[in-house]
């Protein structure tokens, strides 16, 4: 937590200075705590006090993207000599293009209204005692029960998820039917507007999603449109979650939840060896500056150079790297023709070579010889007892139990069958085995 606030107080420091900090500024003090909501609230909330602004550019770099993947699409139509259709996307950002964008009194004016609605809900459900969701689903529980006649089934909807048990109903005594029913139609009325405004908020922050989401595309886990399918859900739970008092805007607020939900799904779906979602972010921001220094220097960049970018040791920075490596099928095929695998070319140390393993197996037949020479009963005792034929090792209670004996019987029988083959001078038909 210390290490947390010292990042903190760096950033402000930063914020002083130069008059403002950009969203990567802050993106490196979120990398380690990535995973805690409030840090996300606390930070914005303390460049909010210091009067510090985040420049929120991503808008502006949005305007680019259809450009580029106009371009992308043409090499790789030069590439693979086939029409390769973009349509999905270019169609979803000519849609969302359309859409007029929030001015920052807009912004805030439509969030008084969000406060006030919410409030006003909130009030209604103070008044009858349970939330909207609850009393909704008990109201459509207590019609359906109304209207039922027969007891097995009254029983039965009892215990449906849109039904609450009768121990409710003394919550909404003091109401008439006419009340209830006012209350539910008001509820109803209140939650449409809440909704209308949220889908205002969410609409006019789509292109932010998309900005957002171009710098997971790289990774190849997955296609933008899912990408920025992640980010919607991410700038849903936002709107969900913002409150105006705090002071900041929507859209500097949303960044953070729209890159949470994608980082979550990215994360999940890139690997078969699950990592951590704050070292996600790390490896990738690690990724993007190897990729602008490999641009600028003409060069793969040193670990050094890198680690400075980062301020990050170097060990940390080969760390990420090494962590950043994706893991390989065994069954890959391999050379030309792809007859053979990836696996096939891998020593294995654990593997017994083809003359200890002909020697085992000639030791095994020569055990198998002497062992015929004994009583089914004698046999099987030593075979469980030693694990030999392919058995796992037994202990004496183990055996007695296998072969219906007591314990104390089943050692008589190992310590008659081990004095016979020793009476019987086996050493001669092993002999041959045992210099190995």
């Amino acid at each position: 937590m210390k290490n947390y606030q010292d990042k903190v107080n760096q950033l402000l420091k930063k914020g002083q200075q130069n008059g403002y900090l950009t969203h990567d500024d802050v993106e490196g003090i979120l990398d380690d705590n990535y995973a805690d909501p409030s840090h996300i609230d606390d930070i914005l909330a303390r460049l909010e006090e210091e009067h510090i602004e985040i420049q929120n550019d991503m808008l502006q770099e949005e305007i680019e993207l259809e450009p580029e993947i106009e371009e992308k699409k043409h090499v790789i139509i030069g590439k693979s000599k086939r029409y390769v259709s973009d349509s999905p996307i270019k169609a979803y950002l000519k849609e969302i293009k359309q859409i007029t964008l929030l001015s920052a009194d807009e912004e805030k004016e439509l969030a008084i209204e969000l406060e006030k609605k919410r409030i006003k809900l909130k009030e209604i459900e103070l008044k009858i005692g349970m939330s909207s969701k609850r009393f909704r689903k008990w109201n459509e529980g207590w019609a359906n029960k109304e209207n039922l006649q027969d007891t097995k089934a009254e029983e039965e909807i009892q215990h449906t998820p849109h039904s609450y048990l009768p121990e409710m109903l003394p919550m909404l005594s003091e109401f008439s039917t006419e009340e209830i029913h006012d209350m539910l139609y008001q509820m109803n009325i209140v939650e449409a507007e809440i909704e209308n405004i949220k889908r205002k908020f969410i609409e006019a922050n789509l292109r932010l999603v998309v900005t957002v989401a171009k710098r997971y595309v790289p990774g190849g886990v997955m296609s933008l449109l899912d990408i920025i399918n992640e980010g919607n859900l991410g700038l849903v739970k936002a709107v969900d979650r913002y409150s105006y008092m705090e002071g900041y805007r929507f859209s500097t607020y949303a960044i953070w939840w729209i890159k949470q939900s994608i980082l979550r799904s990215v994360s999940d779906q890139a690997r078969t060896i699950r990592i951590p979602i704050y070292m996600v972010e790390i490896i990738n921001r690690c990724l993007r500056i190897i990729q602008s220094l490999s641009q600028e220097l003409g060069r793969e960049p040193e670990m050094e150079e890198i680690a400075i970018q980062m301020n990050l040791p170097v060990p940390k920075v080969i760390e990420l790297i090494n962590i950043a490596q994706e893991p390989v099928s065994l069954d890959s095929p391999m050379g030309i023709d792809g007859e053979s695998q990836l696996g096939n070319l891998i020593e294995d140390k654990e593997a017994l070579s083809p003359a200890k393993t002909l020697f085992l197996r000639m030791l095994q037949e020569r055990i198998n010889v002497i062992l015929n020479m004994l009583p089914e009963k004698e046999k099987m005792t030593l075979k469980l007892r030693f694990g030999l034929d392919g058995m796992e090792p037994h202990t004496l209670e183990e055996v007695g139990k296998i072969l219906g004996l007591t314990r104390e019987r089943a050692r008589q029988i190992e310590k008659s069958v081990l004095e016979k083959l020793r009476s019987m001078k086996i050493t001669h038909e092993l002999k041959d085995f045992l210099w190995q």
